[in-house]
């Protein structure tokens, strides 16, 4: 579609390195026609890195705990953080 490697994609995409104007033109309107979205989980892959934020409680119910982790909810979606919640009944 946008006839350019994937390593020129990738540039054009995320701006990192070269590539022209022109084809991040394209290469924006290829991902666009396709509904393309980057993939949060992929990419933390890919970079072996994940923003994701721990928070480990004694028990989430008591108030001071469940406040501090609606806080750290709204911070971590803020960057971007994939937010995985464990409860044991």
């Amino acid at each position: 579609m946008a006839a350019t490697s994937v390593a020129t994609a990738s540039r054009a995409l995320n701006r990192s390195g070269a590539a022209s104007e022109e084809v991040r033109r394209r290469v924006v309107g290829a991902a666009d026609s396709l509904d393309f979205s980057v993939d949060p989980v992929a990419r933390s892959l890919r970079v072996r890195r994940s923003n994701a934020i721990g928070v480990m409680a004694p028990s989430i119910p008591a108030p001071v705990f469940a406040e501090a982790a609606t806080i750290r909810s709204l911070t971590a979606r803020r960057v971007d953080g994939l937010i995985m919640t464990i409860a044991d009944g």
